[in-house]
């Protein structure tokens, strides 16, 4: 089952129960955020990793600081393994991200290139606080993943 979000419209998953209750879809862009998502819930740091796209990552950090290096392939491919290198050191010094509790939901995907989307994710604390990000998913040969996008 996929899971369709139209601008203006939000779909609620508590992520305890996202899996069964609404049906993951890892071949979209939200389904790949869900299941980094489940990925941290679980303390799965292998299962975060493969969830992320360095290289596209490194290829976007190039584009914005130095474009004609974002076609290296040596120097991207280096700046992909400092790139997971840096989120495995993170993960372990800091923890993982606390997503148990929350009930989260996607209100807006917006194309930015043609394998990059940017989607609108809302999450409601247990307390009834909520914050709202931006994440941006790339799809390549294995699929959408989740990218850090430089600003």
């Amino acid at each position: 089952m996929s899971v369709v979000c139209l601008p203006r419209t939000l779909l609620w998953c508590s992520l305890a129960t996202f899996p069964v209750g609404c049906g993951i879809d890892r071949d979209s862009p939200e389904g790949a955020i869900r299941a980094l998502e489940q990925a941290y819930i679980r303390k799965d740091l292998e299962a975060a990793v493969a969830l992320r796209d360095f290289r596209t990552e490194a290829k976007l950090s190039w584009k914005s600081l130095k474009p004609e290096l974002a076609e290296d392939e040596q120097i991207v491919r280096e700046t992909a393994e400092v790139l997971e290198l840096s989120f495995r050191k993170e993960i372990r010094t800091n923890g993982f991200p606390d997503f148990a509790g929350l009930k989260c939901g996607f209100s807006n995907r917006q194309v930015v290139a043609s394998n990059l989307v940017k989607v609108t994710e809302r999450c409601v604390f247990p307390d009834g606080g909520f914050s709202v990000e931006d994440i941006h998913v790339a799809k390549s040969e294995s699929g959408w993943r989740v990218v850090i996008v430089p600003n």
